[in-house]
């Protein structure tokens, strides 16, 4: 047998055939044998409910996956899990965006024991975690909910619990409004779930300041006035009053549903997390004392860094040190000193035989 010739086989073996071709990359095999057999290949299933497309999503076919879409096969199969989550499985980031993108797929399938957000963060895959959170999937981390808003709703009864409800605004197809509607809490992924020692917790920490950053922007851009009821409002109330606003709308849209990747920083770099404690301060204590030239200051008037070994003024010297050896310039202003460092000489005045008597 060619590599161009299907083999001879009964259904049933063609059925374990094909997924065997689709493990191991024969994708042209696969083609032909649904071009061939088109109304067959829509009933096999793994012994896991596994689709022909889930199969192809999970070992990262991108072209079957588009082979597919034309022949207008994409289907799941499987009652727990989706092409999203098949995708997850495998780490298959271009596989995702296809199904996202072109095929519009919910990146928060309504499956309630594993989200696809979670197998990104036990894979401690961030490339796939930030493709699902620009696309619209939920998580929450500590009082900070993403794309969806937190509803606390009080009992009359004090000895009762207050129920916690998640709630997500959408665009209703039929009408083309947005509508409320409420999320089941297992599709929020909880920050609480993710070991202490994990990668993904700084990720997902900083995507939290960083998404907040960006809602912040947007609310303080607005021009709608807001009297003092709704100021006790959430984000919600803020933004179904900016959906008012035609040219916001869209804007927002894009950063609650995700309905393509968002600049959240408004184009800027964005910051890294640095370690506050190894920080170096700004000023070094008994250090000379470096000034700040103006910006509008000509290049050629500009004092040239000092080093350890001239004269410098600092605050809190003896009056006669202050303009000694430095030019007349008023534009000149000191870096302010460490408190407990003003009154202080710094070691290199301490020799009486390089400086004049100032008395």
């Amino acid at each position: 047998m060619s590599g161009d010739q299907l083999p001879t086989l009964k259904r049933r073996a063609y059925k374990d055939q094909v997924f065997c071709w689709i493990e191991s990359g024969e994708t042209e095999k696969v083609i032909k044998f649904i071009d061939a057999y088109e109304h067959h290949a829509k009933q096999f299933v793994t012994m896991n409910s596994w689709s022909i497309p889930m199969f192809a999503c999970r070992y990262g076919n991108l072209q079957l996956l588009e082979f597919l879409h034309k022949k207008k096969l994409i289907y799941e199969g499987n009652y727990q899990y989706t092409l999203v989550h098949a995708a997850c499985f495998g780490n298959e980031i271009e596989v995702l965006k296809y199904l996202l993108d072109v095929l519009k797929k919910d990146p928060v399938p309504m499956n309630e024991q594993q989200p696809p957000l979670k197998i990104c963060f036990r894979a401690e895959n961030q490339s796939l975690a930030e493709l699902l959170i620009s696309r619209g999937a939920y998580f929450q981390y500590g009082s900070f909910c993403h794309n969806v808003r937190l509803e606390t709703v009080m009992p009359q009864n004090p000895q009762q619990q207050p129920q916690h409800k998640y709630k997500t605004i959408q665009r209703d197809p039929k009408n083309n409004e947005i509508v409320e509607i409420e999320v089941p809490a297992s599709l929020v992924f909880q920050s609480t779930s993710i070991p202490k020692d994990s990668n993904m917790l700084p990720f997902l920490r900083f995507s939290r300041i960083r998404n907040f950053i960006y809602v912040r922007r947007v609310y303080e851009n607005q021009t709608v006035p807001f009297n003092d009821e709704k100021k006790k409002e959430n984000f919600y109330s803020f933004a179904k009053i900016a959906f008012e606003n035609p040219m916001r709308r869209e804007r927002i849209l894009e950063y609650l549903i995700g309905n393509k990747e968002v600049r959240d920083n408004g184009g800027q770099q964005q910051p890294q997390l640095t370690n506050v404690s190894n920080q170096v301060p700004p000023v070094a204590y008994n250090k000379p004392v470096q000034y700040q030239n103006p910006p509008n200051q000509n290049p050629q008037q500009m004092m040239p860094n000092q080093n350890y070994n001239q004269q410098v003024p600092l605050q809190g010297a003896p009056h006669n040190y202050q303009n000694q050896g430095q030019p007349q310039n008023p534009n000149y202003q000191p870096v302010q000193q460490h408190p407990q460092q003003n009154n202080q000489v710094p070691p290199q005045f301490n020799n009486a035989q390089n400086h004049p008597n100032p008395n």
